[in-house]
């Protein structure tokens, strides 16, 4: 299937494992020039190398909850590449547990990471798109 990907840079949020991944795995077939972030850095590097096209790819760690990571992985991505097509909005949920078990410091991080980061995201990228 051409998805007219072919040469267009895509960033991806938490693309070192699961849904993140399997996104910047299809854009790879696809063609796509691809800036990767995770948290995780050894994973990311790792999840770089089982992609289609290794070498159209940046890997950066960014903590996708922190308003400067996320400014850094753009702008090193800008550097990299000189444009961005498309963003991948994805980050991990909050940790597992029963509602009434969640004091307020773990529901403001779910709240970070499940909206703020794409809040942040979406207005560090949209300048430059």
């Amino acid at each position: 299937m051409d998805l007219k990907m072919q040469d267009k840079v895509y960033l991806v949020a938490g693309a070192s494992k699961d849904l993140g991944f399997a996104i910047a795995e299809r854009l790879a077939q696809e063609g796509a020039r691809l800036s990767l972030c995770s948290s995780d850095e050894e994973r990311m590097n790792s999840a770089v190398q089982r992609l289609p096209a290794p070498g159209e790819c940046l890997a950066v760690r960014c903590d996708v909850r922190n308003g400067e990571d996320i400014a850094a992985w753009v702008n090193a991505s800008m550097a990299r590449f000189g444009r961005i097509d498309g963003l991948v909005v994805n980050a991990g949920g909050p940790v597992p547990g029963q509602f009434d078990q969640f004091d307020d410091e773990a529901w403001q991080n779910a709240f970070n990471l499940t909206l703020m980061s794409a809040v942040r995201m979406i207005r560090a990228v949209l300048p430059v798109m």
